[in-house]
């Protein structure tokens, strides 16, 4: 009798683990899947409302600059982060902006303002 209650605990040990690892394959799926969602609604977002000003590029509407290379290369919109007595840099590719690049707020207003397309 013991011998078939073991048997029928391995077997439904068994497949609780394979249910749980179907679970845990799914719980990533769906981080990743949120993830990418994330990405196209800011796409969206801004689409045709970006401005590429001086090397920089901003969004209308927003004083903060994005990563130009994030934008162009990876397609996300990242802000780059200022550093203290530093170029400001972007905080996922590292790219840094040098003293050629200004931030907005700095820009002399004659510069063209270029639409880019996301």
């Amino acid at each position: 009798m013991k011998l078939l209650n073991m048997g029928a605990n391995a077997d439904v040990h068994e497949k609780l683990g394979k249910f749980i690892d179907r679970a845990n394959d799914l719980q990533a799926k769906v981080e990743e899947l949120e993830e990418a969602n994330k990405q196209l609604a800011d796409q969206l977002r801004f689409k045709g409302r970006l401005l590429r000003v001086g090397g920089l590029l901003f969004a209308v509407g927003d004083d903060e600059a994005l990563c130009a290379r994030c934008a162009e290369v990876d397609r996300k919109l990242v802000h780059l982060l200022p550093q203290a007595m530093a170029f400001p840099a972007c905080p996922q590719c590292k790219t840094k902006y040098t003293s050629a690049i200004l931030l907005r707020s700095r820009l002399d207003t004659s510069l063209p303002e270029t639409p880019f397309i996301l």
